[in-house]
């Protein structure tokens, strides 16, 4: 950072109240003084909902401020008229986002030009800028293909490519990487490290991952609206991935644990759960050690030496009961890890199984595994459109041997109670209409849970599920929110409560995907 040169962004007394003068009334940025300064790297940190977003849509003049000014050149961006805003969108300013935004109907190399559709140079002359480009990020063999036919980390160097076609001279990057496994996230964030001091763009990164700090000149913290410091960066790092080794010897800790854990009590009660054995004589079993042991297992608590609560996730989510050690490609390891970030494009035949699995899980637990996995695979194909509803029920009671489940009628109707109350509410997410989206999602986990919510925490934990909704938050940070102390800024749920809640709402969300 050359911080004798004048700042290229000044931003003054900057302020953003949503819904000003009224009851829902949210100050989302407070009284915000910064100077940025060419060929910076600046690095906006902090938790889901403290404003570096919205900083963020008023600096690419997205959104405007309710008060205050933001210089950009020595020009008021808030004073620009349609035509001048349209030119600093095409020529100043690059934007790098956490969902992608290609065009799912153009081919690779279509929406890299897109930028210059309208600039009256030749298209031969705009293929020949956008191949460079897809060459230099070492995807020129896609060039052809679309969105759908990429992975996660090769469409955000599609969108990268696409950001530098006017030759920006800032390039803003909105948590570029939550979509992404590590291999990816090490490859787009060494790009945007390259960009910055080969290039000598001025990049602005949003982050709430601690590990990027190290990447920038300057880091910016933020929370509640408000800038708490500024730390200037005096050792910068490169980016960094986690290496097949490095994995390995995490696979392989992980199976010692879980051969540790299913030779005790709590593995024993475990494999008797999975075969349907476990709530058998449930009065009887539960007043011994084994029953006390599950109940804890359940219940998220610890016992001996044990995490269960955490543990017990980490064996739900790698499937370690049953499959071999063997080594998986990052892009499986991220699905079966967390279906959170998967844009309705990415989704395809292989989420079909993955959805009905997850769907499943959530709704039903106390099935023996054979007719669970028959059921399954019943599912795929009410998933995929192939039955209705009523034959996937008809076909979970028929007889095993008559391609059916073998499963009891009223273990049926509840499952499939369940399944139509999970799709009646996914039928109302439009995310053309987050708002109206949001209000009904409310409603429907306020019934189901009876959160009793007073009316200033009702206000936010609407503007949370809008903002999961929308992808600005992980399931995580909206369980952190709805968990956290009501004056710390969170909705003041119980853990337990705020675990269902979150998990639902993904529930919900993995459903509507696709459809």
């Amino acid at each position: 950072m050359n911080s004798t040169a004048a700042p290229l962004i000044k931003i003054e007394k900057l302020s953003t109240v949503f819904n000003e003068g009224k009851a829902n009334e949210a100050r989302i940025l407070d009284n915000i003084d910064l100077e940025i300064y060419p060929h910076e790297y600046l690095i906006l940190f902090g938790p889901s909902g403290c404003g570096k977003s919205t900083l963020l849509n008023i600096i690419t003049g997205l959104l405007r401020p309710t008060g205050g000014k933001i210089e950009i050149d020595g020009r008021d961006l808030t004073s620009f008229s349609e035509k001048e805003k349209l030119e600093f969108h095409r020529h100043k300013i690059g934007m790098v986002f956490q969902s992608f935004y290609l065009v799912s109907t153009l081919s690779v190399i279509d929406n890299v030009c897109l930028p210059r559709a309208f600039s009256g140079d030749s298209s031969s002359k705009r293929r020949e800028d956008g191949m460079n480009f897809l060459k230099r990020f070492g995807i020129e063999a896609q060039a052809e293909k679309f969105p759908a036919d990429l992975s996660g980390g090769q469409r955000q160097r599609v969108a990268i490519a696409r950001s530098l076609m006017n030759s920006p001279a800032i390039i803003v990057a909105d948590e570029p990487v939550g979509n992404l496994d590590s291999k990816a996230t090490y490859n787009v964030l060494t790009i945007l490290k390259e960009l910055n001091e080969v290039d000598k763009k001025l990049i602005i990164l949003v982050t709430h991952d601690p590990s990027h700090l190290a990447y920038g000149d300057r880091i910016i913290h933020m929370q509640d609206g408000k800038i708490t410091k500024i730390v200037e960066v005096l050792e910068k790092k490169s980016p960094s991935a986690k290496g097949d080794q490095e994995y390995l010897e995490e696979q392989q800790k992980i199976g010692k644990e879980w051969e540790s854990f299913k030779e005790g009590i709590l593995g024993k009660a475990w494999e008797l759960q999975k075969k349907g054995q476990l709530d058998k004589d449930w009065e009887l079993v539960k007043k011994e050690e084994l029953g006390k042991a599950w109940s804890s297992f359940k219940e998220g608590k610890a016992g001996g030496d044990w995490d269960l609560g955490k543990e017990y996730e980490l064996v739900k989510k790698e499937d370690l009961a049953e499959r071999k050690r063997e080594h998986i490609s990052p892009e499986l390891l991220a699905l079966t890890r967390s279906f959170r970030n998967f844009s309705p494009d990415q989704v395809g035949t292989l989420l079909v199984p993955f959805k009905a699995q997850q769907i499943f899980s959530h709704i039903f637990f106390h099935i023996p595994e054979v007719q669970l996995d028959l059921a399954k695979k019943i599912f795929q194909d009410f998933i995929a459109g192939g039955i209705t509803l009523e034959d996937f029920e008809k076909r979970l009671v028929e007889e095993e041997n008559k391609g059916g489940a073998g499963w009891d009628h009223n273990q049926a109707k509840r499952l499939v109670k369940g399944i139509t109350q999970i799709f009646d509410q996914v039928k109302k997410i439009d995310f053309a209409n987050v708002e109206k989206s949001a209000e009904d999602t409310m409603q429907y986990l306020d019934e189901n849970f009876h959160l009793k919510l007073g009316e200033m925490e009702k206000i936010k934990f609407l503007e949370y599920i809008k903002m999961r909704l929308e992808n600005e938050l992980s399931m995580d940070e909206l369980l952190d929110l709805a968990d956290r102390p009501i004056v710390k800024g969170g909705v003041g749920l119980d853990r337990r409560t705020a675990k269902k809640i979150a998990r639902e709402l993904e529930i919900i969300m993995l459903a509507r995907y696709s459809m």
